[in-house]
């Protein structure tokens, strides 16, 4: 297959998107309903003479970051796993929370449908829990942050961080980082987590919690027009 569709991204970006991993499928954009957005993954950037080419108006860098999972760590807040009363808490820290996402970071798109689409995708957590598992820290009561993750089998993949505004430089970040190795060491091989190449703080946070750097990867945004 050389196009994969992406229905959940279409509503928000409000054309026909599509993903691809394979360089071939450049050549047959054409097919392509339009307007259409492509999402192209490789390990090498294309060249200028090629986004020229193809339309690809944005590019982002995401470097990969892994752990391994080995043995129990000190956790330094409470953390436990998100019930259905933490739902509206949850929705308000997403809103106040900054989004370094390469969506956000395309002028080409709709900041606000954006915004839209972080959120439904958090929270999708209460609608399909297959796979997924969301892990909330507390500070005096208080939803703190939280972690959301895929669990493929072997490995667990962090989909989400986030810390409330309110509650910076607590150690809300490590201490779900922690609390998640305490519980998935023992079954679990390894946490793999992705963040945007100028993303400095989660690069620095990723690294402090003992994350290191396994690959990189280009995300280029093409458009139809």
């Amino acid at each position: 297959m050389l196009f994969e569709k992406d229905l959940f991204l279409q509503k928000f970006v409000k054309k026909n998107c599509y993903k691809s991993k394979n360089k071939k499928s450049l050549s047959y954009l054409k097919k392509l309903k339009k307007p259409y957005f492509l999402t192209y993954v490789s390990k090498k950037k294309l060249t200028k003479k090629e986004q020229e080419h193809f339309n690809c108006k944005f590019y982002s860098k995401l470097i990969i970051f892994k752990k391994i999972l080995t043995k129990k760590e000190a956790v330094l807040n409470k953390c436990r796993l998100a019930s259905k009363k933490d739902k509206v808490s949850l929705e308000k820290i997403i809103n106040k929370s900054k989004n370094y996402s390469r969506f956000f970071q395309d002028n080409r798109i709709n900041k606000r449908n954006i915004k839209k689409f972080r959120k439904e995708w958090i929270i999708g957590y209460y609608k399909n829990k297959k796979n997924r598992k969301l892990i909330i820290c507390e500070i005096k009561k208080k939803i703190a942050g939280f972690i959301l993750l895929k669990d493929d089998t072997n490995y667990l993949r962090i989909e989400q961080i986030i810390t409330n505004p309110r509650f910076m430089r607590k150690g809300v970040g490590s201490s779900l980082i922690s609390y998640v190795n305490n519980i998935y060491f023992s079954n679990r091989n390894y946490l793999s987590a992705g963040t945007q190449s100028n993303n400095q703080h989660a690069i620095k946070f990723y690294k402090k919690n003992k994350f290191f750097k396994e690959n990189q990867l280009f995300y280029q945004h093409i458009y139809s027009n």
